[in-house]
C-alpha cells in the first residue's frame, strides 16, 4: 500500500475518543493527517502508515503510562523508532507523560 507522507494522531483514550481534538488538528494541518485508536481497537493500523509518518502526535487519555499495556508498548515502539529516524513527536497530557517514561523519567502522582 502506498501512502503519501501525513501526520499521524494517536489517541490513546481508553473511554472516550477525542474526536473534538482529532477534527481540530485535521482542519489547520497542511497535510494528510491519519488517526488511530490503539487502545480501543489496536495498534494494527499504525503499522500500516508507519513508513510515511512526518510527524507524530499522542493525544491524551485516562490510562497511565505506568500500566504497561501492550498497545502502550507498540505507541513506545512507533514513536522510539520515529524519534531515531529525526521525525518529530509531540506529546500532549498523556502523550507528554509518555515521553517522559520511554526515556526514563519517573511519572506518578503529584
Amino acid at each position: 500500500m502506498k501512502t503519501e507522507k501525513h501526520l499521524m494522531v494517536i489517541d490513546p483514550a481508553v473511554v472516550k475518543p477525542a474526536i473534538e481534538s482529532f477534527n481540530r488538528i485535521a482542519n489547520i494541518a497542511p497535510y494528510p493527517v491519519t488517526y488511530h485508536l490503539p487502545a480501543l481497537y489496536g495498534t494494527k493500523s499504525l503499522g500500516m502508515y508507519n513508513s510515511n509518518v512526518m510527524g507524530i502526535i499522542v493525544l491524551g487519555s485516562a490510562a497511565s503510562v505506568n500500566d504497561n499495556n501492550k498497545w502502550q508498548q507498540d505507541i513506545s515502539d512507533i514513536m522510539v523508532n520515529a524519534s531515531s529516524k529525526g521525525i518529530p513527536v509531540l506529546g500532549l497530557c498523556y502523550g507528554h507523560q509518555l515521553i517522559g517514561h520511554i526515556y526514563g523519567g519517573e511519572v506518578g502522582p503529584l
